[in-house]
């Protein structure tokens, strides 16, 4: 199977980095925002896009466009402080000609402040005429001070432009009504009007509380879990299918976990009796492709992972993708990574996957893996842990 890379050591290329956001804007777009390293957190906003033409002769990746959207040189409508281990997800609207982004929480591991706040980035069809439409007057007042062809092309996100960044909560939260400050949650959207937040730490400990925010009313409510059931962690994986919530792995206060509890949102009742991860594993990349749980790399408490597992919600059946992604180390090993930022693009067929944090160093490197490749059952080994 062929997997493609690119080395993209340059300076017009985001500095390598983990626990950012890598999310799909539209096909073949893609936006990248914070994260840290070693040695700083992020509180840029980046996007990539592909040009499709390029697709087609299988050399995209060497014609990526990576453009930094945020410039603290110029005034823009983004204001956002450096943190690692955020949450988001992208929420569609009216056949794709709106999507709004949001973004909860995160950590800046350097100045030790933990964030409580829920952004949404606001984005439309991008026509330039919107700018002089009433009902966003607004935008010239956020980006005032430079010409309207420069403004366009600041918030830009190739098909999109982003007409609004704000926080939704107010400040001081009142942690009855929303959720506290958290790093390493997890996220999950139901595709119609609900996202779901779980877990995480702060300085005061893990978290096991799940919430659930109305997008259309703007209104959390925490959820009568069994917390009993289900104990507090962070840097676990939440995905949403057919009216569960599946929560797996973590890293819990004495071990790593390697459950997958499913939660009825109908009855919050939790089953945890089906299945168990591979092994254990914390601060992997992961994602929901149709009925696929996708699970990349992390670490088991040992050793840091470059393994790819798929667990397939229908038939209960886990297998390991015979995939191997990294730099080839001594004796032919791949080196693994955790926290690396992945996406999935359904339009392209994609499974993208950037940067994260090997034992050794941080990494701004960038992989696609074609997705009924990666789905074939002859590049998939069973596994049989059920």
């Amino acid at each position: 199977m062929e997997i493609k890379s690119e080395n993209i050591n340059s300076k017009n290329i985001p500095e390598s980095r983990s626990s950012g956001l890598f999310l799909t804007v539209s096909k073949n777009n893609y936006i990248l925002l914070c994260g840290g390293n070693r040695e700083k957190a992020f509180d840029d906003i980046w996007t990539l896009h592909f040009d499709s033409k390029e697709e087609q002769n299988n050399c995209f990746l060497k014609c990526a466009k990576w453009i930094k959207k945020t410039d603290p040189k110029k005034n823009n409508i983004f204001n956002y402080s450096a943190r690692f281990g955020l949450v988001g997800i992208p929420v569609r609207y009216e056949n794709n000609e709106n999507i709004d982004i949001y973004l909860h929480g995160g950590q800046n591991h350097f100045t030790g402040q933990f964030h409580a706040d829920l952004y949404v980035m606001k984005l439309k069809k991008n026509e330039i005429n919107s700018f002089t439409n009433e009902n966003n007057s607004n935008i010239s007042e956020s980006i005032s001070s430079e010409s309207l062809e420069d403004k366009f092309k600041d918030i830009e996100i190739k098909d999109y432009i982003c007409y609004d960044f704000k926080n939704l909560i107010r400040q001081p939260i009142d942690t009855n009504k929303v959720p506290c400050e958290r790093n390493s949650h997890s996220i999950a959207y139901d595709n119609k009007n609900f996202i779901y937040i779980f877990g995480g730490g702060n300085s005061s400990g893990l978290l096991n509380d799940l919430w659930e925010y109305n997008i259309e009313k703007n209104i959390f409510t925490k959820l009568n879990l069994d917390e009993s059931k289900i104990q507090q962690r962070e840097v676990n994986g939440m995905v949403y299918y057919k009216e569960n919530l599946y929560i797996f792995g973590g890293r819990l206060y004495d071990s790593i976990d390697k459950k997958l509890y499913k939660i009825n949102l109908s009855t919050l009742k939790i089953d945890d009796n089906f299945t168990t991860l591979p092994s254990s594993l914390c601060c992997f990349s992961y994602c929901l492709f149709k009925h696929y749980i996708i699970i990349y790399g992390g670490t088991d408490g040992i050793n840091f992972l470059n393994t790819i597992y798929l667990y397939n919600i229908k038939n209960n059946k886990w297998a390991k993708s015979k995939i191997c992604i990294g730099k080839s180390e001594v004796n032919s090993i791949f080196e693994g990574k955790i926290s690396a930022q992945m996406c999935i693009d359904e339009e392209s067929d994609l499974l993208l996957i950037f940067g994260g944090s090997s034992i050794h160093q941080d990494s701004n490197e960038l992989f696609s893996i074609n997705l009924q490749q990666l789905l074939n059952e002859n590049n998939l080994i069973q596994v049989l842990n059920n």
